[in-house]
């Protein structure tokens, strides 16, 4: 929706803060929110407003927001879904609202029942900060899964905040941290909460509450916990509900939360990657929505999906417009996608066809799009994910698999008395046949080094997910169980921050019904089974005999014919492109890499002789040089793409 920017100095005797360079920070963020850009500038506290209007388009609702009597001032980004609701419930309590704008719910929601009743009762993404001058008090808030951004730099004369970044360049200087470089040069992907790629720049956690006073330390408290919300009753009637009753239950709740995201005074218009997840959504939204605007990213090429988007939107009967990603465009786009997504993308080398889907969406005059993004965080949508059968045979002789076979069948026929169950999943043989192959709840990366450097970011999620689970005496529960909670966490994160970073980076806004709190609750207590079944007959080529997302499957084939309903999972393609690349070595002769590890040349041919772009590391090295160069101010994009053309091909 926008882009957030504030200040708070600690000093007694601080002036009014400098308007420029409160103009200057939301001009930054000025793709964010293109519609308007305001400023408040008091006494050691400023703020800044880049806003993107989707509800109550008059200027009446724009930011900074202050409520009548100007004790409140909200600074606000995001979106209340059940604004509609909420702000009923005020009116009945005799709140008076001048907009129509969920911007003025939330405030005076917040001064109704406090900050915490008020969280308890949102529905949407949102990172917020409530300024209260006369406590001198700031409070900073972000959402339960982390869709919306937060930043923060802290020392003892003052307090930054941000949608992003680089709005702190004239507030401080930029350093890398380098703890955080070597874990992400060993392994990890890239920080998503706590420390980050900067010196003294960090990312306010998910579902949480920062509370800074003038001349006080900054105090931070949680909020909401994903995996303490798990309930052993929840889970308890999932267990005891029919596979029919819990398909019409995901089925209802799907379809309400697309209803409830299409809600705005603009159009809203639907992703489409082609793939199961983005293509049940945009089949619902068009149910309600009769002329929905779609748009697919074609990565040209083996990978291509635009077939597979085209028939979902012959079928629907609805106009799509796509644009193509090529080999060319990735070098000459990989500057601005860097700049914009703030950190090193190696992780996510498809960021560079997201940005250009953006840019296309943008051109159509949508500000808001609908994604089928965290369907497979929530239903195990990934390969890996379900047990790898004929991997797993690979290891034994063939009397050792007939004998797994038979063993199998028998388990199948006796698990339950009088009938055979066919939603078999691998429980029954986790210590006797593969989990020491499958050990999902040791994900971390196993070495101290890497996990040190991250700050236990990753590790932390797990464990606090482990203990919560499997502390029950639940038979029922397994470590499997646990999967989606790890893939809630960290993973999820880094896809969101892709979302939000390269779709306002064109000033565009991503939406996630597979991720309304109400599928969230579902799908963490929804057992295993009902995720990656056992199909004798099916199944699927990258896992035999299982059926991943199975239980959304079905409610796919409600909306969408078999042959888009059944399809594998394929991930947004990048078409190889690191694969393709060579990279000479000039252009690491003068680098950020070079210089910052002080290394001769001898060395660095050393590196390069280990991390061509095919190489994780490969991709790490080139990634980070480019990060260095456009967000640490080494040289601008143009420059560091001109050089890329120089020493790179495809």
């Amino acid at each position: 929706m926008c882009g957030i920017f504030g200040v708070l100095e600690h000093s007694d005797h601080a002036s009014d803060i400098s308007k420029d360079k409160l103009r200057q920070a939301a001009q930054s963020l000025s793709h964010r929110g293109p519609d308007y850009q305001g400023i408040y500038s008091g006494q050691g506290v400023g703020f800044a407003h880049a806003r993107l209007s989707l509800l109550d388009l008059n200027s009446r609702s724009n930011q900074p927001f202050w409520d009548s009597g100007r004790n409140h001032c909200l600074i606000y980004n995001g979106e209340i879904y059940n604004y509609i609701q909420l702000r009923d419930e005020l009116v009945n309590k005799g709140v008076v609202f001048n907009t129509t704008s969920d911007t003025e719910v939330l405030l005076e929601l917040i001064k109704a029942v406090g900050l915490d009743c008020a969280l308890d009762k949102l529905e949407g993404m949102y990172a917020f900060a409530l300024w209260s001058p006369a406590d001198n008090k700031l409070q900073l808030v972000r959402d339960p899964l982390g869709i919306k951004p937060l930043f923060i730099h802290e020392n003892t004369n003052q307090f930054l905040f941000s949608s992003e970044i680089m709005p702190f360049q004239d507030w401080m200087d930029f350093q890398p941290d380098m703890l955080s470089i070597l874990s992400y040069l060993q392994g990890f992907g890239g920080p998503s909460k706590g420390f980050t790629f900067y010196k003294d720049v960090k990312i306010v956690a998910p579902g949480t509450i920062m509370e800074i006073k003038k001349g006080e330390s900054s105090k931070t408290r949680r909020f909401y916990n994903l995996a303490r919300s798990w309930e052993e009753d929840q889970f308890r009637q999932y267990d005891s509900m029919s596979t029919t009753q819990l398909i019409n239950k995901l089925d209802e709740m799907l379809y309400n939360s697309v209803n409830q995201m299409l809600i705005a005074d603009v159009p809203v218009g639907a992703l489409c990657s082609g793939g199961l997840d983005s293509s049940i959504i945009t089949a619902m939204a068009s149910k309600e929505h009769k002329n929905l605007a779609i748009f697919h990213a074609n990565v040209t090429g083996p990978e291509s999906e635009f077939d597979a988007a085209n028939r979902l939107a012959k079928h629907l009967n609805l106009d799509m417009v796509s644009v193509d990603s090529t080999h060319d465009n990735y070098l000459l786009e990989l500057a601005k996608v860097t700049y914009h997504y703030g950190h090193p993308i190696a992780r996510h080398p498809n960021s560079v066809p997201f940005y250009l889907v953006a840019k296309l969406i943008n051109e159509n005059k949508i500000k808001a799009v609908l994604s089928g993004e965290g369907a497979d965080e929530c239903f195990m949508g990934y390969g890996h994910l379900s047990f790898d059968l004929r991997s797993y045979l690979k290891q034994f002789p063939k009397q050792s698999i007939y004998k797994f076979a038979r063993e199998s069948i028998r388990t199948l026929l006796g698990k339950k008395k009088n009938r055979m169950d066919w939603s078999f999943s691998p429980i029954g043989f986790d210590r006797r046949y593969f989990s020491r192959r499958t050990d999902y709840t040791n994900l971390d990366f196993g070495d101290l080094g890497v996990n040190l450097g991250n700050r236990f970011e990753y590790s932390i999620d797990i464990e606090d997910a482990t203990n919560t689970l499997l502390g029950h005496k639940n038979e029922n529960i397994t470590e499997k169980d646990i999967i989606t909670f790890n893939m809630l966490a960290y993973h999820l994160r880094t896809l969101l921050h892709r979302n939000d970073c390269l779709g306002m980076a064109a000033s565009v806004e991503s939406r996630f019904p597979f991720l309304h709190s109400d599928i969230i609750n579902y799908a963490i207590h929804l057992p295993y089974r009902h995720k990656s079944k056992f199909n004798l007959f099916g199944g699927q080529r990258q896992h035999w005999f299982f059926t991943d997302k199975w239980i959304l499957r079905q409610v796919a084939k409600r909306y969408l014919p078999e042959d888009l309903s059944g399809r594998k999972k394929i991930g947004f393609p990048a078409s190889g492109i690191f694969e393709k690349m060579k990279i000479t070595r000039e252009f690491y002769r003068d680098s950020f890499i070079k210089h910052q590890f002080q290394l001769s040349n001898r060395e660095l041919d050393y590196l390069l002789d280990r991390s061509s772009p095919s190489t994780k590391i490969g991709r790490k090295l080139l990634s980070l040089e480019v990060w260095a160069h456009v967000c640490l101010g080494i040289s601008d994009q143009s420059a560091i793409t001109q050089k890329m053309q120089k020493y790179i091909t495809i």
